[in-house]
């Protein structure tokens, strides 16, 4: 049995506001057995929510198929949104946009790569550009209240990027290593693309039922609407989480193997796992982890506010959702790929280890995955644009609905891709607090400015 022993920064959480005591020295936190490492256990975790995921996709995908050979009829035409010529030129829209994410998401995968250190100042261009396009589009076409909102959210969402360049050094040289892994291992983004391809297929059935239940002289129901659309977030969240897990897998088999030997196309087995033994875990991760994610970042800005009055409210709220996550966290699938835990157990266990080493903060402040997140809603908006532009040509067809199934396309494809890179930052913050040693031996630069961040408090004094 192999047991590594380890130390490591020790941060504290003094209350709700997120304040961290500055740690003194180097704590110990024990031994950690790795005798369970990459194992290739043939037992199946969490199974039943691989079931219930697949058979709610099959009867999404048959429902679908079925509507393609459907008979048209419009008893009420007062009913619905679009009549039946109108609902082919929205999915060919549709199915445009999908194309065009496609290419925008290789472009963007290609571009972090060939320039690595200039993705803030690349990304802060994008936003820019984007959002001075759209807002002058908007001021044609549009109304005055939906320029509003969305300058409104390009403005949040460029205060919130900017605030975090103060690291940009850091986030710099963490993106140099780890893009130096995926350039190592260039089947990651050739399984991506094949996921997001595939996706794009079940996108495009989904978007074929959706339309048929808004033909005019259908009856909309709000209650399949809702299992409709929750149907296809959990299946964006399962492919983008199944792509993470595969990265993280190739990620953390580099690091811990590296120094002693590699095995043969890491790529391939991590895929095998993630779609055989782990993939109940990715299923219940898509489920449970997009939701707390969002909570817990809508406490964090509303606790920012200090709203007089609720502010109590929401620091209880916060440690209520932190104790959540502390079961069901996103850094849970490298320990899943890793050892073949059950996604619970996963998840407590890497939430104490990214608690106890304090890179919590470090995490908190990288700009790497706000950059990427922001990459996708660019693209997003981007293909909105197109489409909006499009559906705008046409008499009387909904916009609306146009410019958010269009977003839907372009977002949920380059996520996916940009999953690629996001995933393997986590993962390397997880095998950091896994066995620091091992990142100080390969790239001392990304070592010593990740254990001068886990000591800094909160606020980056």
């Amino acid at each position: 049995m192999s047991v590594r022993h380890s130390y490591g920064y020790q941060s504290v959480v003094d209350d709700a506001d997120g304040n961290y005591e500055r740690p003194e020295d180097l704590e110990d936190i024990g031994d950690i057995d790795d005798s369970q490492l990459f194992s290739q256990s043939d037992a199946y975790h969490d199974f039943p929510f691989s079931l219930v995921f697949i058979v709610q996709l099959a009867i999404v995908m048959l429902t679908a198929l079925l509507s393609l050979f459907g008979d048209y009829e419009a008893p009420n035409p007062s009913l619905g949104l679009f009549d039946y010529e109108q609902r082919a030129e929205v999915f060919e829209m549709f199915a445009v946009c999908l194309l065009i994410g496609l290419i925008v998401s290789l472009i963007w995968i290609m571009t972090i790569l060939a320039f690595t250190h200039y993705l803030v100042a690349i990304v802060t261009l994008a936003l820019l550009l984007v959002s001075v396009t759209v807002t002058i589009t908007l001021l044609i076409t549009g109304p005055l209240w939906f320029t509003a909102v969305f300058l409104a959210i390009a403005f949040a969402t460029a205060m919130s990027f900017m605030s975090l360049r103060s690291w940009g050094s850091f986030s710099s040289s963490l993106l140099h290593l780890v893009l130096g892994i995926i350039r190592l291992y260039p089947a990651t983004i050739a399984v991506a693309l094949a996921l997001n391809i595939i996706q794009c297929g079940w996108l495009a059935l989904w978007c074929r039922l959706a339309l048929s239940l808004m033909l005019k002289g259908q009856t909309i129901s709000t209650f399949w609407m809702s299992l409709l659309t929750l149907s296809l977030l959990w299946g964006l969240s399962v492919m983008k989480h199944t792509v993470h897990t595969i990265v993280a897998g190739v990620v953390s088999t580099w690091y811990f193997m590296h120094e002693t030997g590699l095995p043969n196309n890491p790529t391939l087995r991590s895929l095998q796992k993630s779609l055989s033994t782990s993939f109940g875990s990715v299923c219940m991760a898509a489920l449970i982890v997009p939701w707390l994610q969002l909570l817990r970042s809508t406490l964090a800005s509303l606790r920012r506010l200090q709203i007089p009055g609720i502010h109590p409210f929401i620091a209880l709220s916060s440690r209520a959702v932190d104790c959540a996550a502390s079961y069901a966290n996103v850094f849970a699938l490298t320990q899943t790929t890793m050892y073949n835990k059950p996604f619970l157990q996963a998840s407590k266990d890497s939430w104490n280890l990214i608690r106890m080493r304090g890179v919590e903060l470090v995490i908190a402040h990288d700009a790497s995955s706000p950059a990427v997140t922001i990459i996708s809603w660019l693209s997003g908006t981007f293909t909105a644009l197109c489409g909006g532009l499009w559906a705008n040509q046409q008499e009387e067809l909904d916009v609306g609905v146009v410019v958010t199934l269009c977003f839907l396309a372009g977002y949920a494809v380059v996520q996916v891709m940009m999953e690629v890179v996001d995933s393997a930052i986590t993962a390397l913050f997880v095998c950091y607090a896994e066995d620091p040693e091992i990142l100080s031996r390969c790239d001392p630069i990304v070592f010593s400015k990740i254990r001068e961040g886990c000591s800094v408090d909160a606020d980056g004094s």
